[in-house]
């Protein structure tokens, strides 16, 4: 997908009737390309929606923890070097 993403797709709208195009949607709403999913069944929208919003907060995690690692590395040379 990234290859003919990258070189044919400005923007896209994806209908699915199941959760298996989780991961598609994740990486268009990284490009900031997807303009919307759609999906007739309520129950594949909801495990869609879990499956995406769970991945973004675990990200934003990692990202904040390596960001609290980097600033405590920092810290701690700053210490040293000061000694």
């Amino acid at each position: 997908m990234k290859s003919i993403y990258e070189n044919y797709c400005d923007q896209a709208i994806i209908v699915t009737e199941d959760g298996d195009f989780a991961v598609l949607i994740n990486f268009l709403l990284d490009k900031n390309k997807l303009i919307k999913f759609i999906t007739p069944n309520w129950l594949t929208l909801f495990v869609l929606i879990k499956k995406i919003f769970i991945k973004r907060k675990m990200m934003n995690l990692l990202e904040s923890l390596n960001n609290k690692q980097k600033q405590l590395r920092s810290c701690l040379k700053t210490l040293i070097t000061a000694s």
